[in-house]
């Protein structure tokens, strides 16, 4: 009787462990599809783009996929299936950048783009370079003060979350400081003119830990400077 007992308590512990592994089999999340934002400036001013076209293209696909910058020159295209795209934005029909980019599950992938920067001094917020930073003066700016801003992403083109960012005078010891928001941007304002350096610290998990700096940033009164800053994630 007791062998008997026991059996059946065995079968009844088995059941519940098959029907709550079944249970979270079920309840587990299918991952979303990727998205793909960003920001089309006025190269002189910094001000938004209302009415550019970001058009999105997908090697083996017929129809690609569009969105429209909204009045401060921001566009969000959802819903698009992992793989790699090819991202054009176009101002009065005009194609003012092109990048490929790697969409993946459940991220938003960042883009964004300058207009009117001229022939020969093109602007690319999205490759990582040492090339010459974006300055640009907004309407109305206190000319005693300038700002930095900028974004951190990794070679995939991904922004990084909660990056620390580190703003020092040159000859002075004191940082100020900020994190990178939810699309990866960082802005420091209220600088006094002159030259900085602009660096990020991020660390995922307790895996890794890595740090860029980009030196000599040199920022006048009333000028916003735009510093992108990359990590080399495929080395972690």
């Amino acid at each position: 009787m007791a062998n008997s007992r026991t059996a059946v308590l065995r079968i009844a512990v088995l059941c519940i462990a098959a029907a709550a592994c079944g249970g979270a089999q079920h309840a587990s999340r299918v991952p979303g599809p990727g998205a793909v934002a960003g920001l089309v400036r006025a190269a002189t001013t910094g001000l938004g783009v209302t009415g550019a076209y970001v058009v999105l293209r997908r090697p083996g696909s017929l129809e690609p996929v569009q969105g429209v910058s909204d009045r401060g020159g921001a566009y969000y295209i959802a819903g698009l299936p992992p793989g790699s795209y090819t991202v054009t934005a176009y101002v009065e029909q005009t194609p003012i950048g092109e990048q490929t980019v790697q969409i993946v599950h459940d991220r938003i992938t960042a883009l964004d783009f300058a207009v009117g920067a001229g022939p020969g001094t093109p602007i690319d917020l999205n490759a990582p370079s040492m090339a010459p930073l974006w300055r640009y003066r907004p309407p109305g700016a206190d000319q005693g003060t300038g700002m930095i801003e900028g974004t951190v992403a990794d070679n995939r083109h991904e922004r990084l979350v909660g990056a620390v960012i580190s703003v020092i005078r040159d000859g002075e010891v004191g940082a100020e400081q900020t994190f990178t928001d939810e699309q990866g941007r960082f802005q420091v304002a209220g600088l006094s003119p002159g030259s900085y350096s602009v660096s990020a610290y991020y660390a995922v998990l307790t895996r890794a830990q890595m740090e860029v700096r980009r030196n000599r940033v040199h920022v006048g009164g009333g000028e916003v400077v735009v510093v992108p800053l990359w990590l080399e994630t495929d080395t972690w």
